[in-house]
């Protein structure tokens, strides 16, 4: 499955994000990580792969995970990469 996403920051201060801030998950809890390798792939840069972000700017990408061909999934995102992460938000996907 590829994601297309646009990322911004709403802090004061620069963030770093990477493709590992994303997950997808069902209903039952089973956890997908995003396929970083993919990503090269399918990007025309380096996509989500430890880029800097400065406040206020967005960051457009791809993001590749391999799952089952059928299920219903949500898209996990973290607030930020390393310690500036923690915080998560659920996007249904449809």
């Amino acid at each position: 499955m590829i994601i297309d996403l646009k990322v911004t920051n709403n802090d004061k201060e620069a963030r770093f994000i990477d493709t590992e801030m994303f997950r997808l998950v069902t209903a039952d809890g089973t956890e997908y990580s995003a396929d970083s390798e993919a990503d090269m792939y399918v990007n025309e840069d380096i996509g989500f792969f430890l880029q800097e972000v400065n406040p206020k700017m967005s960051k457009s990408g791809k993001v590749v995970f391999e799952v089952p061909a059928e299920g219903d999934f949500q898209l996990q995102v973290s607030s930020g990469f390393g310690w500036s992460g923690g915080e998560y938000q659920v996007i249904n996907l449809k």
